[in-house]
């Protein structure tokens, strides 16, 4: 994986580097290392050495040698109290499972630069701490294949019980150079048989002396699909997704999918649906600052463009490697819950084709390291719940390891089990998303309000998630720069939710309706007696609701107007529309709505909603110019 993700960002430029932070700025971090390490040594003054030291840690930290990188992110915090580099020392240390030193560490961030990620960050610590979730579960046993080697092996991949396919950069005759970016050799394709675990190259004609990485096939093994990432007009390192058919027992030349119109990273394929459905990871590009999951779904005329993933998959931090194993998709998130690095989590189709809402595998398939990259054996021994493969870099492994795991089928005696009767409180989470209420279309950092105290925001993508509890009620406030402020109710009754789950997430959506400015809306449902002016009690409710409005939204001011049919005299027509208008103004004062937000107009007959001869309106037509009505005149 070390090398398949640096391939994306990496640049392979042929100049002589000048200094460390030339190479680091080149993505030629084992380079970088070397030159920034002697220029540490000799630096005099301490901003010199933080600024050398932090770049020697982010260094470590792209070569994913954590603990190297948490000892200079350690020096340069010594010699320069910065928030950045603190940040990256917490997160370090999280990622080598030194939970209670990562928690002092943000709660050293929190206390000189208080940030809603970093109480985020203290709590999901904070949980891991209490519940344990970092113990192994007794019904997994996990251990490292034979064929691992001191270089990297990842995203395993098994096909029909009888291969395994998996990426590694051990030296080969395809690959026999080193990629500047880490100091490794290039990545290439290899099968082992499970029966005996004999590795040999995939297909020398798909392996290149460029990067070949993460694939996978479809049912009948006819097709394909696979990452490979080479250097395009001179300039960089470009990874797409290949696809290769098997004609007369050889493989095709393989042919890159164009899934975007530009130049997007795109990487680690993965099948579902009966092989129609393909769901891949896209690197940062355009106003996308991270690693997301996409779709694209397979027609007649072949693959479509790349959608986003909508719902819950997709956070603000990275996206990748995801798998399937029948309805499910199974990926890899750097996300807030985690227990380190990249963890791996599941997630399934519902009845309308959904992806429900994530949930994280347990240890030891997670851990504090990297893991990704699962893949399924079918055929089970009796007593198993599941069996496979997957990838990790966590303690022991020699950077990126593939490990065999067996989940066991635990017997429980009863009389030594806990008490059935006792419900299981579980975790909650609470999980929303902002739309333009018009368009239907996602809007990101908008500004998000729980129960009047805690300050939230949405993502890129206009989700959020956040921790609950059981048994309380929540009010939610979503206000954005143009849009009505909007809101709505949760409640975490514990009576109403899921029986025997450890955790359970609350959906939510809230729509917000663009502010426009002069425009008139109607307030339906206002009646008046005949030749009265009074406010009626059926017409209470509606002016109830514009009272709430106003008061989620305090910067707004409007003018209230009423609106006559034609029937009558003109002068009569705008005097009670006048009266009618102003009782409306005042209505809205009795509800705490401040005076100087509201103005009032009376527009008689002169402002009709449907022109119509008078003497031959229909009744309905002299229904709809009889309204009352309000326009936002600033916000």
């Amino acid at each position: 994986m070390l090398l398949l993700l640096g391939i994306i960002y990496g640049c392979n430029l042929q100049k002589k580097i000048a200094n460390g932070k030339e190479a680091f700025e080149l993505k030629q971090y084992a380079t970088a290392i070397d030159m920034l390490n002697d220029e540490y040594s000799k630096a005099n003054n301490q901003e010199s050495k933080a600024y050398l030291s932090f770049l020697i840690g982010e260094s470590k930290l792209a070569l994913r040698q954590i603990p190297e990188a948490s000892e200079w992110y350690a020096k340069s915090y010594k010699h320069s109290s910065k928030e950045v580099t603190l940040k990256r020392l917490a997160e370090s240390l999280k990622r080598q499972g030194a939970y209670a030193q990562s928690l002092a560490a943000y709660k050293e961030l929190q206390q000189k630069y208080s940030s809603n990620t970093y109480a985020s960050e203290q709590k999901f610590i904070q949980a891991i701490l209490d519940s344990k979730r970092n113990i192994p579960d007794e019904s997994y046993n996990v251990e490292s294949v034979s064929f691992n080697t001191e270089f990297n092996e990842y995203s395993p991949f098994v096909f029909q019980d009888k291969i395994i396919i998996f990426a590694s950069d051990r030296p080969t005759k395809e690959g026999a150079d080193v990629y500047k970016w880490n100091g490794l050799h290039y990545s290439d394709l290899y099968e082992a048989k499970l029966e005996n675990f004999e590795v040999q190259s995939f297909d020398p004609f798909l392996n290149t002396d460029q990067n070949e990485g993460s694939g996978c096939m479809n049912a009948d093994g006819s097709e394909f699909y696979f990452t490979r990432c080479e250097e395009l007009q001179l300039r960089n390192k470009h990874c797409r997704i290949y696809k290769s058919q098997k004609v007369r027992g050889q493989w095709t030349d393989p042919v890159a999918i164009s899934f975007f119109n530009e130049d997007v990273n795109v990487g680690h394929p993965a099948l579902m649906a009966q092989d129609s459905l393909m769901i891949f990871s896209v690197g940062p590009h355009g106003n996308y600052d991270s690693y997301d999951l996409y779709y694209s779904r397979l027609l007649p005329t072949g693959w479509t463009k790349a959608a986003y993933l909508e719902g819950a998959i997709n956070t603000e931090g990275d996206e990748k490697f995801p798998t399937s194993r029948k309805d499910t998709l199974y990926f890899s998130s750097d996300k807030l819950s985690g227990l380190g690095g990249l963890d791996i989590y599941q997630s399934y189709l519902d009845e309308v084709g959904k992806f429900t809402r994530p949930e994280a595998l347990v240890s030891p398939i997670n851990s504090e390291g990297d893991d990704f990259g699962i893949s399924f054996i079918e055929d089970m021994k009796k007593g198993l719940r599941s069996t496979g493969y997957f990838c990790s870099s966590r303690q022991n492994s020699e950077g990126d390891d593939i490990y065999f795991f067996e989940e066991r089928i635990l017997t429980i005696d009863k009389d030594t089990s806990p008490n059935e009767d006792k419900p299981i409180v579980p975790t909650i989470y609470i999980a929303g998303k902002i739309v333009d209420k018009e368009t239907g279309n996602s809007l990101p950092f908008v500004d998000v309000v729980v129960n009047q105290t805690t300050s939230l925001k949405t993502d890129k993508n206009g989700a959020l998630i956040f921790d609950g509890e059981v048994d309380k009620n929540y009010l939610i406030n979503a206000t954005v720069e143009g849009y009505f402020t909007n809101s709505t109710n949760l409640t975490s009754d514990l009576s109403s939710l899921p029986a025997n789950k450890t955790s359970h997430t609350i959906n939510f959506k809230i729509e917000l309706e663009p502010i426009k400015l002069n425009e008139e809306i109607v307030l339906e449902n206002i009646f008046y007696d005949f030749d009265k002016w009074n406010i009626r009690s059926d017409a209470e409710p509606t002016l109830d609701s514009l009272a709430g409005l106003l008061k989620l939204n305090p910067g707004l001011k409007i003018e209230l107007a009423s609106h006559t049919d034609c029937r009558g005299e003109v002068e009569y027509n705008l005097d009670l529309s006048t009266k009618r208008a102003k009782s409306a103004v005042e209505f809205l004062q009795t509800k705490g709505i401040a005076g100087e937000r509201l103005t009032y107009k009376g527009f008689g007959e002169g402002n009709p909603t449907v022109n119509c001869i008078c003497e031959s309106c229909l009744e309905e037509q002299h229904q709809q110019n009889r309204r009352t009505t309000f326009k936002i005149l600033e916000y």
